[in-house]
C-alpha cells in the first residue's frame, strides 16, 4: 500500500516502541502548532491517552521542543511535500498501519479536540468499547468551527490557558432564516457542511464556479479500529465507504480562529504545498488583512459549556453508556 511506503519520508526523531494496549493512540500530523498542542496533549490525557504519534512538518516554532518534552510522544520529522502525501493523510494512514493494526486509533489535528456525551466520566477507551458493542468500526464526528467573542486575533493563547476558554463560541444549524450548518449524504458519505465561513471569507476556495458560495464539508471519522482495508487518503471519507456512520455520536471542536490565524495561514501559503495551491489560506490572509478587527461573534453565537450543548442544538447525540 502506497501508505505503508509514505511512512519513508518521516524521519524518527523519538520512538517509544509498541502502543500499550489499553489506551487509544492519538496520530496528528503538525505545522507550527505549539500553541494548540499544550492544550491538546492536556485534553487527550484527560480521557485517557497515553501514547501521541505526531509528525512535524517543517514547523519553524517551538513545535518539535514542546513534543520531546512530553514523555508520551512518538516524534517525526519531515518535509516531504505534504500535498503528494494527501495533505498529510499517507502519513497518517501509514503510522496507524505500523502501529494501529486492529486495534482502535484517533486521528485529529492539533487544532481538534474530540468531545462527547459523558466525556466528563468515560474516557476514549470506553467510547471505542461502547461503539465496537455496536458493532461498528468508526466513529463519525464532524467538526465545528470555534470562535471569540472578540477579534480573531485578539485570541491570544497563553501556556496554561484552555483553547475553549478563549474561544467557547460556535455557529447554531439555523436562526432567524439564516443557515450557519446543513447535514448533507454527499457520494460517499455524510456530511456536515458548513455555509458561514464563505459569507465571511472571499477568494477562490469560497466561491463554486457558478459563483455560488462554497459549503465547506465539516464531516470527518477520527476514531477507527484499524485493519488491512481501512484508508484515510481522505479524512472526510475513509475507505471502506460501507463502514462511515451517518449519525453524530461525538464532535471535533474546531480552533482554526485563534490569535495566530493569519501568521498560521501565511507559513503554510509560504510551503507552498496546500490544497488547491492555498486559495483557502489565500482567502483567510486577505480577508484579515481588509479586516484585522474581524470578528465571527453575533447575536445567535451560542456559547460551548460541555457536551450538552452540542446536543441542545442538534449537533450530537446523548450516549447510552448502560
Amino acid at each position: 500500500m502506497l501508505c505503508d511506503k509514505s511512512v519513508s519520508d518521516l524521519l524518527p526523531v523519538r520512538t517509544l516502541g509498541p502502543v500499550p494496549h489499553d489506551t487509544v493512540p492519538v496520530i496528528t500530523v503538525a505545522h507550527n502548532e505549539v500553541t494548540r498542542l499544550r492544550d491538546f496533549v492536556r485534553h487527550y490525557r484527560a480521557i485517557g491517552v497515553r501514547r501521541f504519534i505526531v509528525v512535524d512538518h517543517c514547523s519553524t516554532d517551538a513545535t518539535s521542543a514542546f513534543l520531546l518534552s512530553q514523555p508520551d510522544v512518538d516524534l517525526y520529522r519531515t518535509e516531504a511535500h505534504r500535498a503528494r502525501a494527501a495533505g498529510g493523510q499517507m502519513w497518517a494512514t501509514g503510522l496507524a498501519r505500523k502501529f494501529a493494526m486492529e486495534r482502535w486509533a484517533l486521528r485529529v489535528d492539533a487544532d481538534e479536540l474530540l468531545v462527547y456525551d459523558g466525556i466528563d466520566r468515560y474516557s476514549l477507551s470506553d467510547l471505542a468499547a461502547l461503539i465496537e458493542r455496536r458493532n461498528e468500526t468508526r466513529l463519525y464526528a464532524p467538526m465545528i468551527d470555534m470562535y471569540p467573542r472578540g477579534p480573531i486575533l485578539d485570541a491570544c493563547i497563553e501556556p496554561d490557558t484552555k483553547l475553549v476558554d478563549v474561544a467557547p463560541y460556535f455557529d447554531p444549524f439555523f436562526a432567524e432564516g439564516r443557515t450557519y450548518y446543513e447535514r448533507s449524504q454527499l457520494a460517499s458519505c455524510a456530511g456536515l457542511l458548513n455555509h458561514r465561513r464563505s459569507r465571511i471569507f472571499s477568494g477562490a476556495a469560497f466561491q463554486n464556479e457558478d459563483g455560488t458560495p462554497v459549503g465547506f464539508n465539516m464531516g470527518k471519522f477520527p476514531l477507527a479500529k484499524w485493519n488491512d482495508k481501512t484508508a484515510y487518503c481522505c479524512i472526510h471519507c475513509p475507505h471502506p465507504f460501507d463502514e462511515n456512520p451517518t449519525y453524530q455520536l461525538a464532535a471535533l471542536l474546531h480552533f482554526k480562529f485563534l490569535g495566530n490565524f493569519e501568521a498560521y495561514n501565511r507559513s503554510v501559503l509560504q510551503l507552498g504545498q496546500a490544497f488547491m495551491g492555498g486559495a483557502q489560506q489565500a482567502g483567510y490572509v486577505d480577508t484579515i488583512e481588509r479586516e484585522p478587527t474581524l470578528s465571527l461573534y453575533h447575536k445567535n453565537s451560542c456559547v460551548y459549556e460541555g457536551p450538552h450543548s452540542l446536543i441542545r442544538e442538534g449537533f450530537i447525540q446523548a450516549l447510552a453508556w448502560s
